[in-house]
């Protein structure tokens, strides 16, 4: 991979600003209310703490498979340079921390998929991952995997930018299954950020289990008319382990759909976070945007946090919001022992079953293995 002897041409949502600037208004979102709401069930300064702890030469590029047509380039000895004089719009104020960890960074990988490859790009995450910035040309359609390794550092954080053109269609399956319950003190803190032109399409697979400490932010803007975004995420968080999802779709163009479907299960004394948020614009008519949470207890003692929201500033629009917060059906209970079924396997086959309806794709299979194996242990032998 070449260096870039010059930045990269960056698309309209990264306009230029000084590094004053930039300091700045970084320094005011983390003092904002809204900043400290976002971060209100996990500790910002202990997760940075955590993650600062690898020096930025500890970083490895998360890209294992690059089938063609896909070209790449390495920002190096320019990253700090460019994301200083770089304005991330939406970035700055809804996640300056993760301005912060790139303006820490080594490298950045930019990747430019100029026609459909016949392969997935296939992404592979160790530790401190490299930011990743894939823009997907016109008219195309690519498909991501992107997992973590078999073994996975104490520390682990990753930034994903993707920037689809018109028409452009792409798959995303993410696996965020790398919880270890001897790793005392694990952090993974995730950051994915969607932007997606007229007529583009993206969807998101994604599956997830707890950790000591595990964030993740997912920020998509249908930025274009025509432009549609659909999230399915199933995620399992063991006993004592924590998981926060931030979930932000913003509509900033008229007749844009998205759909969000979310279930999440908790075990013995795990602590849970959904804060879904829907923003449509002002200016903005036709947009049908629906988002669903759904989340089971499965231990007497499990926190629960779920927070769905919509904002809203034009005129004829179609949008729903629900989240719900429960335990195992007792009479799905008894169904299953008037069939002769165990009530510990009668609890993992339903538990399962709750979190194989917001799953699907490529990795989904993997995921669910995980999600028995896991949920076995939760439930019992």
């Amino acid at each position: 991979m070449a260096d870039l002897e010059a930045p990269v041409n960056t698309p309209a949502w990264l306009s230029g600003k000084s590094y004053d600037e930039l300091q700045t208004a970084l320094a005011r979102a983390q003092q904002s209310q809204a900043h400290k709401e976002r971060w209100k069930y996990t500790k910002v300064d202990k997760l940075l703490a955590g993650l600062s702890r690898q020096d930025a030469s500890n970083q490895s590029s998360c890209l294992v498979d690059i089938p063609g047509g896909i070209q790449v380039q390495r920002l190096t000895d320019a990253t700090q340079n460019f994301l200083s004089s770089t304005d991330f719009g939406s970035l700055i104020e809804d996640a300056p921390e993760v301005v912060n960890l790139l303006l820490q960074a080594g490298a950045i990988d930019y990747i430019y998929v100029t026609k459909t490859p016949d392969a997935c790009l296939v992404l592979e995450h160790t530790g401190q991952s490299l930011p990743v910035f894939i823009r997907v040309a016109e008219n195309v359609d690519l498909k991501i995997l992107e997992q973590q390794a078999d073994t996975l550092s104490k520390s682990h954080q990753h930034c994903l930018w993707l920037q689809q053109e018109a028409s452009s269609r792409v798959i995303h399956a993410r696996n965020n299954l790398g919880w270890d319950q001897e790793q005392d003190g694990q952090i993974l803190f995730r950051h994915l950020q969607v932007h997606l032109a007229r007529d583009a399409v993206y969807t998101l697979q994604n599956h997830s289990v707890g950790a000591a400490t595990h964030r993740q932010n997912i920020h998509i803007n249908c930025a274009g008319p025509g432009a549609h975004a659909q999230l399915l995420s199933a995620s399992l968080v063991p006993e004592k382990a924590h998981l926060d999802q931030q979930i932000t779709v913003q509509h900033t163009a008229p007749h844009s759909t998205s759909r969000q479907t979310v279930h999440n299960i908790a075990g013995q004394a795990a602590n849970v976070t959904f804060n879904g948020r829907i923003h449509i614009h002002a200016h903005c008519p036709g947009v049908q945007a629906h988002l669903s949470n759904k989340n089971l207890g499965v231990a007497q003692q499990a926190n629960i946090n779920t927070k769905p929201e919509l904002e809203i500033y034009t005129d004829d629009v179609q949008c729903s919001h629900g989240a719900t917060v429960g335990q195992l059906d007792e009479n799905h209970l008894f169904y299953c022992a008037s069939r002769g079924i165990n009530p510990d396997l009668a609890k993992q086959l339903l538990s399962t079953a709750f979190l194989n309806t917001a799953s699907q794709g490529a990795l989904a299979e993997t995921a669910m293995a995980t999600f028995a194996h896991l949920s076995e242990r939760m439930v019992g032998p």
